[in-house]
C-alpha cells in the first residue's frame, strides 16, 4: 500500500496492488476533499476551496494512472458528481493507456436509478464512485448499501478479471 500525498490537502488517496494469480490489479481508494460547507462561515469560499482541492487531487490521480501497467479500479468518496472536472479527469486516463474511451463508471454501466450515496442537508447525490478499466475487468454487479457509519452510503461493485 502506498499513498499519494499533496501539500496542504489532508484527504486520502491510497494505491493498493492486489496480486491476483491470473492478473494483478491496482485499486486506488480515495476520499477526496469535501465542499467544506460545515467548516466554513463563507459557504461560497468553502465550495471554491473544495473544488480547488479536488482539482489538484484529480490531477494527481490522473498522473499516477499514467504510469500504471496493471488494470485499475479507482473508487471511493469523490465528493463530486458525474460530469464534474474531478470525474471527467480521472475517467479520461484510459484513452492514453489503451486507446479506449477511458475508465468506465460502474454505476452508469450496471446500476439502477439515481444511485444516491449522499443524503444529508436535503441533498440526494451520488458522490461515491467506482471507475474501472473495462478492457481487463467485467462488472458483475454494483449497488448502494445503506449504512449509519457515515453521512454517505456505501457503493459496492463486483468484478471478473478478463485475461
Amino acid at each position: 500500500i502506498s499513498s499519494i500525498k499533496l501539500p496542504y490537502i489532508g484527504h486520502s488517496i491510497y494505491r493498493v496492488l492486489v496480486r491476483h494469480p491470473q492478473q494483478p490489479i491496482v485499486i486506488y481508494c480515495c476520499h477526496l476533499t469535501s465542499n467544506l460547507l460545515m467548516l466554513s462561515s463563507d459557504k461560497w469560499g468553502g465550495l471554491k476551496e473544495g473544488y480547488r482541492n479536488r482539482t489538484l487531487e484529480a490531477d494527481a490521480i490522473y498522473e499516477a494512472l499514467q504510469h500504471e501497467s496493471y488494470p485499475v479500479i479507482v473508487m471511493g468518496d469523490m465528493n463530486d458528481i458525474s460530469g464534474s472536472y474531478t470525474l471527467r479527469r480521472i475517467e479520461s486516463v484510459g484513452t492514453l493507456r489503451h486507446g479506449s474511451a477511458g475508465l468506465t463508471d460502474a454505476w452508469w454501466k450496471g446500476g439502477f436509478g439515481y444511485g444516491t450515496t449522499y443524503h444529508d442537508h436535503g441533498l440526494r447525490l451520488r458522490l461515491d464512485h467506482i471507475l474501472y478499466d473495462e478492457h481487463c475487468l467485467t462488472l458483475s454487479d454494483v449497488k448502494v448499501i445503506d449504512t449509519d457509519a457515515s453521512d454517505h452510503n456505501a457503493l459496492v461493485g463486483g468484478f471478473r478479471i478478463e485475461v
